[in-house]
């Protein structure tokens, strides 16, 4: 089983992480812009970049669907929203938000890191592996860094958000061996939280 857990752990951690084709692929978005310009409609290859970030929550879908865990209902809806913020991609590479799909956008990847934040909270309180719980705390700050880069593009820049990218990839792979350690909630408790 933990064997399974890794291999879609990792591959939904290869998939969310395929932004860095965009070094090649995309220069011109990946040195001005958020990873969500890359799957932006008027961009080159957008629909490679949308395709992997709906495969990257699919595979994190078949590793936390049979858990019944708060822990793994909040993957769940993490992996849900990045598949709508998938379906309803930016229209430009630098919207103005006055378009409906770029607000939709905007609220699905919200609130998707949202469910991720609780997710990373829920592992440092289930999972007491110390490797695991320092990676999940750095991961939270790579989050927060991330979170402002967004709103604020020229505090920080965009790098940030990359390296929050690359750090949500490792804790996707340290939770899949983690996972099977979270306690579940037995079946008549999994329907009252």
């Amino acid at each position: 089983m933990k064997k399974h857990n890794l291999i879609l752990g990792l591959v939904s951690a290869l998939f969310y992480n395929a932004w860095l084709l965009g070094y090649w692929l995309n220069p011109a978005v990946m040195s001005n812009a958020l990873l969500s310009a890359l799957g932006a409609s008027d961009q080159p290859y957008f629909y490679l970049f949308i395709l992997t970030d709906i495969l990257s929550a699919g595979f994190l879908l078949a590793l936390v669907l049979g858990f019944r865990s708060l822990f793994a209902r909040s993957l769940i809806v993490f992996a849900t929203l990045n598949i709508l913020a998938g379906i309803f991609p930016q229209t430009r590479a630098h919207p103005d938000f006055s378009s409906g799909v770029n607000m939709i956008h905007a609220v699905f990847s919200s609130l998707a890191i949202i469910a991720l934040v609780l997710a990373v909270l829920l592992a440092i309180w289930k999972i007491k592996k110390a490797r695991f719980t320092g990676l999940s705390l750095i991961n939270l700050v790579g989050i927060g860094l991330s979170s402002i880069s967004a709103s604020f593009p020229n505090l920080l820049g965009h790098w940030t958000q990359q390296v929050s990218a690359i750090l949500i990839g490792l804790w996707l792979i340290g939770m899949a061996v983690y996972l099977p350690e979270v306690p579940q909630v037995a079946s008549s408790q999994a329907d009252q939280g």
